[in-house]
């Protein structure tokens, strides 16, 4: 029997923003990382193949900055945080 799935609630700052939504929910299999996240993503919102591509578009998840292979929990919040520019 597999783990029932995962709500995540996913928030874009910045230019991130302007290449998706506010925010939204995802639900996604468990168990779930950032890692696997990150193509569902892209998958909803290809603009934000930008940031990407650009190399500096960083995840947190409920507060704390993410690596790749951070795990998800049930009711994560996750915040979509662009390159900062600027001196």
């Amino acid at each position: 029997m597999s783990a029932p799935p995962i709500t995540v609630t996913v928030l874009f700052f910045a230019s991130s923003r302007s290449l998706a939504l506010p925010s939204t929910l995802l639900s996604l299999p468990a168990p779930s990382s950032t890692a696997s996240l990150l193509p569902v993503l892209l998958a909803r919102f290809p603009k934000l193949r930008e940031l990407v591509d650009a190399g500096g578009m960083v995840l947190s998840v409920d507060g704390e900055y993410a690596t790749g292979d951070t795990p998800l929990r049930d009711g994560a919040e996750v915040a979509v945080i662009p390159p900062i520019s600027g001196g």
